[in-house]
């Protein structure tokens, strides 16, 4: 599967993903929190870098709906990505300094898209994700 768009929202935030096959359903809901817990619990700093958009589009060959967003959006000889482990995705930040400021996330509704909401296009998953932070330290 691919990672699409993971933008926040008011309640969180939520992320499109395109999976080849199948589907995200409620019963997935405590093993994605499992594991995001365990990324909490590891307190993996949040790093800001800037890529050129060269460098990206090689970086995401693999995903074509981040190399549709990239030449699409990305006007600009450089932007952001933020990396979090294993994970470097296109995001304009900021973010907390690490996981662990997390205090609690709770998974709460995954429902079906279309790629930018366009019906002709592909169908994507969308997680809905309810953070808290602790907010003094």
């Amino acid at each position: 599967g691919c990672l699409c768009y993971g933008p926040p929202i008011e309640s969180g935030y939520y992320y499109d993903m395109h999976l080849d096959e199948g589907s995200v359903c409620e019963s997935d809901h405590t093993g994605i929190e499992t594991i995001m817990k365990g990324i909490v619990k590891e307190k993996q700093p949040f790093q800001r870098l800037e890529m050129t958009k060269e460098d990206l589009l090689e970086m995401f060959k693999y995903n074509e709906f981040k190399v549709r967003i990239i030449k699409n959006k990305v006007h600009t000889p450089t932007t952001t990505v933020y990396r979090c482990g294993p994970l470097i995705d296109l995001c304009r930040g900021p973010h907390v300094r690490n996981t662990g400021k997390i205090k609690t996330l709770k998974v709460t509704k995954n429902s079906s898209t279309y790629w930018e909401g366009n019906a002709e296009a592909e169908s994507c998953n969308v997680c809905t994700v309810y953070p808290s932070l602790i907010t003094n330290s």
